[in-house]
């Protein structure tokens, strides 16, 4: 298996430099998102080609944060054999050796007006995959006959590829995209399709993600590289040989390895910021004999999410130690209450005997460098009460009422 720990640098710099980053024809386009909510909008192109140049903008907008770009002084080449004109004022350009003429062309006051829409995608692979056929992993390659793992929040997919030293087996992640779309009757008059907008998680997010974590000691799976287009996203990662820590359970050796490890990972977290809902779950781990891995980011969010933290009035003041302080002490104990939710969680399971808990607050608190204090150890070790309710149920129960 590849090195695991290879980022240890989370500059967009560093980053950077450890991938080759490849300029490819884009198999979707702006126009196909444009498709994907307007089925009919190559006949309402022709008919409102203004209109739809602000659509386009808008949909380039909320699915890479940018607005779309248009370009004035030139015309299309329409002699070109994959010049497609519409009408008299609104053309398409698929392909051409001159890459600004690719794109749409709407033709307004006698003047062209070009807009691009993504035509090309980037494939950015780490230098440590370097021998790798870039064809190999791209998704009208690996999608047609790749393993369907998960197909719920997002596409995970499993396929092998040939490596210098034999099959590598990748996962393909997709983006995870919740839309949200107007109601019909609230639809804005100037908005020719019904989405309202989207968020979603890329694949750089979360290789940034695995990054992090890396840094801080986390096993995580390799980052072979990622494909980035104005309509998808895929994070190709080395796959893990592993087993899930059930399959352990019974291996005392083992088990202790993984309470330390999964001790840690739990205090890393707690390190940058991120919340893992759902860490106890054992669909998110494996364990390959020696390491313990993460193998998904997907559930991560803010720690401080909707604890009422204002990190702007902690900073001002540099003389002012006594916010900073107060801070402090209240971030210990939102770590202790990470630490306590999953022993309560792992009570039946992996933390199944007080040695196994003693083990488990040992080495997420030598992390931080703390000594518990007896009432700490107290509060973590009172797992039989039965209204304790974790973070995790808490905020489950919130959302069920909204």
């Amino acid at each position: 298996m590849a090195e695991q720990n290879r980022f240890l640098d989370t500059s967009e710099e560093k980053r950077e430099s450890q991938f080759t980053v490849e300029r490819i024809p884009s198999r979707s386009t702006l126009l196909d998102l444009a498709l994907r909510y307007e089925p009919d909008f190559f006949n309402q192109l022709v008919g409102d080609p203004e209109g739809w140049a602000e659509e386009l903008s808008g949909l380039h907008n909320i699915f890479t944060g940018r607005h779309l770009a248009r370009g004035i002084g030139f015309e299309p080449r329409l002699e070109d054999e994959n010049s497609h004109l519409l009408s008299e004022n609104v053309a398409i350009i698929t392909e051409s050796d001159y890459m600004m003429q690719i794109g749409l062309w709407i033709r307004s006051n006698e003047e062209w007006q070009h807009f691009g829409i993504g035509h090309s995608a980037s494939l950015r692979k780490h230098k440590s995959f370097s021998t790798i056929d870039s064809k190999y992993l791209l998704p009208e390659s690996f999608e047609p006959n790749g393993q369907v793992i998960k197909d719920d929040k997002r596409p995970i997919l499993k396929f092998s590829i040939p490596g210098a030293n034999g099959p590598i087996g990748v996962i393909a992640k997709g983006s995870n995209v919740v839309e949200s779309m107007y109601y019909s009757e609230r639809k804005p008059s100037a908005r020719k399709t019904s989405l309202a907008g989207a968020y979603m998680v890329t694949s750089a997010e979360e290789m940034n993600r695995f990054q992090v974590l890396a840094k801080k000691g986390v096993a995580v799976p390799a980052v072979i590289g990622y494909y980035e287009s104005v309509a998808e996203q895929w994070l190709l990662v080395e796959e893990v040989r592993g087993t899930q820590i059930p399959e352990w359970l019974d291996n005392e050796e083992a088990i202790e390895s993984i309470i330390v490890q999964d001790a840690r990972m739990l205090a890393a977290l707690c390190q940058v910021g991120f919340k893992k809902q759902g860490f106890t779950d054992f669909d998110d781990k494996l364990f390959d004999g020696e390491s313990l891995y993460l193998i998904d980011t997907d559930e991560i969010i803010d720690l401080y999410y909707e604890l009422g933290i204002d990190f702007r009035k902690l900073a001002l003041d540099p003389n002012d130690e006594t916010a900073v302080s107060e801070f402090r002490k209240f971030q210990r104990e939102v770590f202790l209450k990470e630490l306590k939710d999953a022993m309560y969680d792992y009570r039946e399971s992996l933390l199944d005997s007080e040695q196994r808990r003693l083990l488990y607050i040992q080495h997420f608190m030598d992390v931080f460098g703390w000594q518990p204090t007896d009432e700490e150890m107290t509060y973590l070790l009172s797992l039989q009460e039965e209204n304790y309710m974790t973070r995790d149920t808490f905020n489950s129960m919130m959302s069920d009422t909204d």
